[in-house]
């Protein structure tokens, strides 16, 4: 009976989803949203796609490979919120409309006149250029169609396009911008290119001394593939590598819904309308960890592990555990679909025998309660696990060395930041150089930023990997761009620097002329600080400029020059 009543429960909390959302995504609405700029919608992102630790929240619009187009509001409403940032979302608008959604604009290159002023007023007063602004009902009302920005590549972009997501302005929570009637030429139907199975028995794996295994595939068409009868015994999970193209991207997009079905019942199914911020918390345990985190192969599971729900699964259906028994056979079938639903599938059959797996060693190591906060002491270095580290409970590889602190788990990731300590003395007048550095799978070092107390130094991290101590002694570097000492600016609209940094990177940055503070735009992607002229109106020809710069380990450097240009009137 209980069991009846949480499923029925689940299927309630669905319905109620599913509901929501068509409320916020009327017919009328559907037919008054515009494209927010006047190109062709190609995209180069799907919405729900995985994107290392997060979900897509939008749809990336792609601008012929340029910047500077003009963006426009979809609906009028008012401006909720602006962010800017040299990583995320850049040059971000939020904008509130009526009908109870929120749109969002990034990576944009400028913002509109009218935003711009407010917006840098803003800066100036806090003197930063990295800011998070929330604006009242109202203060600034945006028209239907109104001009707010230019399309550029500013923060964690790797190329020009727009971000555009639609959102839920209760919540927050991501809708996917298709479902308001924006029209994608797609006649292709999702690629399939590798299936997996996993094995879900404790402490058991494959012939291959693998948990999971390839099972080949046969194309039939462009929308059917199949492979050969196999026999497995206990308990298994699936998983698929795809992606979805469109008539007018060549871009690898996400899929939009996967259904999983057993002898013609669907026991999972993934669908990207709507899902929660939330949901990024446990990205890692959709995918293969392991796959992602050492050779960047996308794999997504079609089961669950132990933890909360996706809020985009179909609550009616199963977990996606499959248990086969001896003496019984199964049909699966796979099927996946794109926005415009042209589909593809995979269909096999699998003879239930009593056992297809081999048991493995036990793993030495040190097992972690995900309930327990845990603290191991060595020599000279300490690691701490908090409560709820891990999802679930899990044994590590530690392994200390005189030099090197070695933490693995290969196929589980951490949920919260677990703690690091080195203890060595900090007395000498370089000890404001030494910091953590991280060996990642890559084999690349990462410098960590870390905090120097009596003792040592501490850092918080999210990462598996060897951990050492390393020492940044370079003082961060600036240099003129595109003119020289004792130049004319006059006809310039824009000074520029170039910055660098060997290794721990850039933390803090100022510029003043004539002592007077300066708003300076820095772009990581191109090692760049920008002013623009029109922010100030000088009244002397002579401008003594000076720039002041400081990376992670404390290392820090004053750049001054001169330079000339036509006081104003």
């Amino acid at each position: 009976i209980l069991s009846k009543m949480k499923l029925k429960f689940k299927k309630y909390i669905f319905l109620l989803f599913l509901l929501n959302t068509l409320n916020l995504i009327s017919q009328e609405e559907k037919q008054n949203n515009v494209i927010p700029l006047n190109l062709p919608l190609k995209l180069s992102g799907n919405f729900g796609e995985i994107r290392g630790s997060h979900f897509h929240a939008g749809i990336d619009i792609k601008t012929n490979g340029k910047e500077g187009y003009k963006i426009k509001s979809i609906l009028s409403g008012y401006i909720s919120r602006i962010s800017i940032s040299t990583n995320g979302y850049g040059k971000a608008i939020y904008i509130d409309h009526p009908n109870g959604t929120t749109s969002v604009y990034a990576h944009l290159k400028k913002f509109s006149k009218k935003i711009e002023e407010i917006i840098k007023k803003y800066q100036y007063k806090n003197q930063k250029y990295e800011i998070q602004k929330f604006f009242k009902k109202d203060e600034i009302k945006i028209e239907k169609e109104e001009f707010i920005g230019y399309s550029g590549n500013t923060g964690g972009s790797s190329g020009p396009h727009l971000h555009f997501e639609i959102r839920d302005q209760k919540n927050q929570n991501p809708i996917n911008p298709l479902n308001f009637g924006y029209k994608i030429i797609d006649s292709r139907e999702p690629t399939i290119n590798n299936l997996f199975i996993y094995s879900l028995e404790e402490n058991e794996v494959f012939e291959n001394g693998q948990k999971n295994k390839v099972l080949k595939l046969k194309k039939i068409n462009d929308s059917l593939y199949e492979s050969k009868e196999i026999e497995l015994g206990g308990k298994f999970g699936l998983g698929i590598q795809s992606f979805d193209r469109h008539d007018l991207s060549y871009n690898r997009n996400g899929v939009y819904k996967t259904i999983l079905k057993v002898n013609d019942k669907e026991v999972f199914e993934i669908v990207f309308d709507k899902f929660s911020f939330n949901d990024s918390k446990y990205i890692n345990y959709l995918i293969d960890y392991l796959a992602y985190r050492e050779k960047r192969i996308k794999i997504t599971k079609l089961f669950l592990n132990e933890i909360p729900e996706f809020s985009f699964l179909n609550q009616k259906v199963k977990n996606g555990r499959l248990h086969f028994e001896e003496g019984k056979n199964y049909d699966i079938k796979i099927e996946l679909f794109d926005y415009n639903n042209n589909s593809s599938s995979i269909k096999f059959k699998i003879k239930g025998i009593a056992k297809s797996t081999y048991s493995s060693m036990p793993f030495k190591g040190f097992l972690i309660n995900k309930d327990e906060k845990r603290n191991f002491i060595f020599n000279n270095k300490e690691v701490t696990f908090f409560r709820n580290s891990f999802y679930e409970n899990k044994i590590l590889d530690i392994i200390n060395k005189p030099d090197t602190l070695f933490i693995n788990n290969n196929e589980s990731p951490l949920n919260k930041q677990i703690k690091i300590k080195f203890n060595i003395p900090l007395k000498d007048s370089l000890s404001n150089q030494i910091g953590v550095g991280l060996i990642n799978s890559s084999k690349k070092l990462i410098f960590i930023p870390g905090v120097k107390e009596d003792g040592g130094i501490t850092i918080r991290s999210k990462s598996f990997g060897k951990y050492v101590l390393t020492k940044d002694s370079i003082k961060p570097t600036v240099n003129s761009f595109g003119f020289k000492k004792g130049d004319w600016m006059t006809n310039k609209d824009f000074l520029k620097f170039k910055v660098d940094d060997d290794f721990s990177g850039v933390k803090f940055y100022n510029g003043f002329i004539n002592k007077k503070w300066i708003l300076l735009e820095y772009e990581p992607k191109n090692k760049t600080l920008k002013y623009d002229f029109k922010d100030h109106e000088f009244k002397e020809a002579e401008l003594n400029v000076e720039i002041k710069i400081e990376d992670f380990a404390g290392n820090k450097n004053n750049y001054s020059t001169k330079i000339f240009r036509k006081p104003s009137l």
